[in-house]
């Protein structure tokens, strides 16, 4: 990736009139890859840092929302690391932590969780840049050390700041709460006494959330909910939301649910159901791994795709070595995405097969298996370590 246009841009950027249109621009095509692209151009825009100082004005949140969005795409391989690295994306990060206090809404703190994840890259990053980025990144790197501390209490108490503020937050800002908590893997339990109102906007990122609850209600009721909604075409796709989050609950009535609904007819809900199966050591080993074999011959390639990393998580060879084979492919393309699906589907089977790729000649599988490395050490031991 280039950042181009700053020499061009420079008399409008000092007047600060292109950073909030690019701003908008990013915002819109949010989760899109024209988005990542325009939120790193406004992150190497001199003025950003400016807009990072005013985190409550609408230009600040928005440069909030641009950050993250920057971080994750270079962390998933999207942006060059190099060419950020260059334009200070740690110092800006390290600056938007920095302004992060009691009152940070979930934007703020996405950004700080952002900064940790870059901040615990930056030695992976230097190893395959060149010479001339490796200052760039180890001082950023020192930067972001500096004050560590101080960001690991931080995010220890954010959780609970964020359930505080959710009941007084706005329809947004509660969609935004509940996507950090799910970040933080935090139990959101407390801010539904019944299931949440599937009229509001943020039901799913609700549900989602809910795969982290650790009481032992939430895992019979949800598959309640997912028969229910399973039943009606028109719910399909609500029921495939439920079946996701079953994977956090370790159940008789989980398992069964996931069950039945690897034979549904619609592939949604074979992926969803099959997708969360092999979480948790199976209640009836052999009905599971029978389902699951069965599964690996669908026509459709998600539902046998899941079902390999289902298969795989509980440990079987075949599995894992189909697994494997990817991340030995003479394609970058299908290596990088083998490493990928070994952190998303949390194979810590192949933990040791991550390290040998992480030390691979070509930078592309290098960045992203020490990607994955990283969000299955995040994973298991959150941002304590």
């Amino acid at each position: 990736m280039v950042l181009g246009g700053r020499r061009g841009r420079a008399a409008v950027v000092a007047r600060g009139e292109a950073l909030p249109a690019v701003l908008r621009c990013a915002d819109a095509t949010a989760g899109l890859p024209p988005g990542a692209m325009l939120a790193a151009e406004a992150v190497a825009f001199p003025n950003f840092l400016t807009a990072i100082k005013q985190p409550d004005s609408f230009v600040g949140r928005m440069a909030l929302r641009a950050l993250v969005s920057t971080s994750r795409a270079t962390r998933d391989g999207l942006l060059d690391p190099g060419s950020l690295i260059r334009a200070g994306l740690g110092d800006v990060l390290a600056e938007s932590a920095a302004r992060a206090n009691a009152d940070a809404d979930p934007w703020h703190a996405m950004a700080v969780i952002e900064t940790e994840r870059v901040f615990r890259r930056l030695g992976h990053w230097a190893r395959v840049l060149s010479s001339q980025v490796r200052g760039h990144a180890e001082r950023q790197a020192m930067r972001l050390w500096a004050t560590s501390d101080r960001r690991g209490a931080w995010l220890a108490g954010a959780a609970n700041r964020l359930r505080a503020r959710f009941p007084a937050a706005g329809g947004e800002e509660q969609g935004a709460i509940l996507r950090c908590l799910t970040e933080l893997r935090a139990d959101v339990t407390s801010l539904f006494p019944h299931l949440p109102d599937r009229r509001s906007p943020w039901w799913t990122d609700a549900v989602r959330a809910l795969r982290w609850s650790k009481s032992p209600v939430v895992g019979p009721v949800l598959a309640g909910q997912a028969v229910r909604l399973a039943r009606k075409t028109r719910t399909h796709g609500r029921a495939a939301t439920v079946l996701s989050a079953l994977r956090g609950h370790a159940c008789h009535e989980t398992e069964r649910v996931l069950l039945r609904s690897v034979g549904a007819t619609n592939p949604a809900l074979r992926h969803a159901a099959v997708g969360s199966l092999g979480w948790w050591p199976p209640f009836d080993p052999d009905r599971v791994v029978r389902a699951l074999r069965t599964a690996r011959t669908d026509p459709d390639n998600q539902v046998r795709r899941s079902a390999v990393s289902a298969l795989a998580r509980l440990g079987e060879r075949p599995a894992l070595a189909e697994v494997t084979a990817g991340l030995h492919s003479e394609e970058p393309a299908i290596r990088a995405d083998t490493a990928a699906r070994v952190a998303a589907e949390e194979l810590t089977w192949l933990w040791p097969d991550l390290e040998t790729a992480a030390a691979a000649d070509d930078s592309d599988t290098a960045l992203a298996a020490c990607e994955s490395l990283e969000r299955l050490r995040e994973g298991l031991f959150g941002f304590a370590m």
